[in-house]
């Protein structure tokens, strides 16, 4: 199979089933890699992959779900036979899917290149610059260059592409100080374009450095703390599970019955927005052929939508949100794509400034342990600072923060005025009156 021979197969294989959908996509991708201070590695890759989502009836008058997925079009009828052959033991579900629609162009396939020359240059400025901060950092370098193309079709009539070329750049560095102690900074950007913004980056990570060489101790206790940007998913992770349709179908989902309440503080709105290519993951019909829409989450604190694909949908007796999203080898699931929380009025240096003492935390360690569909959250900081009378004073080490994030959004200190787009997200940082805080005594 091969980006250009792909779309043929895919109507191939609509043709072989009577009630079914498929989603293929291929394309080619590129890398420079630096590590250690030096050029690491030149790769390229191609790939090419389908899958089929068959309804097959069974002989009591029910449908059931298969699957399967192929790379070469020798596979193809195999394919076919196994995913009809498993739908004998799958779920007892189909639903109507969608038919042709006009769907959305998005400005995500530019006239745009990058020569690996070029990426190999950007690669050697910024270790030089990285390397100016302190010359005992260990920089790495990793510019990335994709081009692909994703097809859905199926038995209702759908049959539609698009194409992505995407770029994104990714650099740091590690240090290992006197006493043993690594310190680890880092940033990242996805672009459809190449106007990465180098001197923010080294900028960044020159003041966290700084703020980093001094070491400080904050006793265990109660304290107001702001989550930056980078940390903000801490207290978001929890929501995002409340908010996806499949928690509702599990049960376990905290906000189950509270649509058009007021479940956070009336300054947090939250959004899913797939069209924002800021950004970046954006697409104009999901992966079972839905054209989305912006939606609201969480609204002025009010909660408005959860996030459906089609089969959680018809479990609920809903409608799609078209969040199906799938690889060739999975069946679709209910995924967020964009997420944007919308900026309040605090500036970051005000919100420092405003603390007598407390802590600023750009990343965490460890939320896998805690119980996060309650919304707890028991996380070591891994990069975090003691502020002290208004102003930075340290960098923490042994330091665990403890919370429980539905809670601790009906009540925001400060939200912040400037938003960054960090983990997929777009959002400002986030400050709390009164978290725990498990400190290095002494």
């Amino acid at each position: 199979m091969t980006r250009t021979s792909l779309p043929q197969y895919v109507e191939q294989v609509v043709r072989m089933v009577s009630c079914g959908d498929v989603y293929a996509e291929a394309g080619e991708s590129w890398s420079v890699e630096f590590d250690m201070d030096r050029l690491k590695s030149l790769e390229t890759k191609e790939y090419a992959a389908l899958g089929i989502r068959v309804f097959e009836k069974m002989s009591d008058g029910d449908y059931r779900v298969g699957q399967g997925f192929c790379n070469h079009e020798e596979d193809i009828e195999s394919m076919v036979t196994s995913a009809k052959e498993q739908a004998r033991w799958g779920e007892r579900i189909v639903f109507d899917l969608p038919g042709k629609s006009t769907v959305p162009r998005l400005d995500i396939s530019r006239d745009v290149s990058l020569e690996r020359e070029k990426a190999i240059s950007w690669g050697e400025y910024l270790v030089r610059e990285l390397k100016q901060i302190d010359k005992k950092n260990k920089v790495f370098v990793s510019v990335d260059v994709s081009d692909g193309e994703v097809w859905v079709a199926n038995t209702a009539g759908f049959f539609e592409s698009y194409g992505e070329r995407s770029f994104s750049l990714s650099c740091g560095f590690s240090r290992v100080d006197e006493s043993g102690e690594l310190l680890y900074l880092g940033e990242s950007e996805y672009r459809f374009d190449t106007d990465f913004a180098f001197k923010r980056y080294v900028d960044k990570m020159s003041r966290l450095f700084s703020w980093s060489q001094r070491k400080a101790k904050i006793p265990s206790g109660y304290y107001p703390v702001i989550f930056a940007p980078e940390a903000v998913e801490t207290i978001l992770d929890p929501l995002l599970i409340a908010l996806n349709g499949s928690s509702r179908y599990k049960k376990i989902c905290r906000w189950e019955g509270m649509e058009g309440t007021q479940v956070a503080d009336s300054r947090l709105t939250l959004r899913d927005d797939p069209f924002c290519i800021e950004v970046g993951d954006v697409y104009p019909f999901d992966d079972e052929g839905v054209v989305p829409s912006p939606l609201a989450l969480i609204d002025r604190g009010v909660l408005k939508n959860f996030i459906y694909d089609l089969a959680t949908a018809k479990r609920l007796g809903t409608k799609t949100t078209g969040h199906g999203r799938r690889s060739p080898s999975s069946l679709p699931q209910p995924e967020f794509s964009n997420l944007i929380v919308e900026p309040g009025d605090t500036p970051f240096e005000k919100m420092i400034q405003s603390i007598d003492r407390g802590l600023v935390v750009y990343s965490t360690l460890g939320g896998g342990m805690s119980n996060v569909v309650a919304g707890d959250f028991s996380v070591n900081v891994e990069l975090g600072f003691l502020i002290e009378g208004g102003k930075v004073k340290g960098r923490v080490k042994d330091t665990m923060i403890r919370g429980n994030s539905f809670d601790l959004i009906q009540n925001l200190l400060f939200l912040g005025s400037e938003q960054e787009v960090v983990h997929g997200m777009k959002v400002p940082a986030m400050a709390f009156e009164r978290i725990s805080v498990t400190g290095e005594e002494g």
